[in-house]
């Protein structure tokens, strides 16, 4: 019983968050994913890149896919109605909801393939694209 607290304490400090994927793990996908471009998308994505503007509207300085993989969440924080507000994946109840999100185009996958669609639209702005991207 005497090392009971000492027993606390240890499972304090090793016991990690659940974090699914904050920050590291979006770098971590993003890092994979970029990885495997073809020269052609890498380049691309480097164009696509120039000019990215952080939260503030001011120019990021980021270059890589797994710089602007937490995005999102960036912009979430200063914009929350600008992004994925009432995103869902299939497997939320609220996707079986005769009138649901997925009804109006908010599941993750039908957002996924409009974003597809912007970014090989090259009549879109270089932010659109940019931001689609993202």
């Amino acid at each position: 019983m005497k090392f009971l607290p000492l027993l606390f304490v240890y499972l304090l400090t090793i016991v990690q968050p659940a974090v699914a994927w904050g920050r590291k793990g979006h770098a971590v996908v993003a890092t994979i994913a970029e990885a495997n471009l073809t020269p052609a998308a890498r380049v691309q994505v480097q164009v696509l890149l120039q000019g990215d503007l952080n939260s503030k509207g001011e120019l990021s300085g980021r270059n890589t896919l797994a710089d602007v993989a937490s995005w999102a969440d960036e912009i979430r924080a200063v914009a929350p109605d600008y992004t994925y507000r009432g995103w869902h994946t299939r497997g939320n109840p609220v996707c079986q909801i005769k009138l649901g999100a997925c009804k109006r185009g908010e599941c993750v996958d039908q957002k996924l393939l409009h974003y597809a669609d912007v970014l090989k639209d090259r009549s879109a702005s270089s932010r659109e694209r940019n931001e689609a991207l993202k």
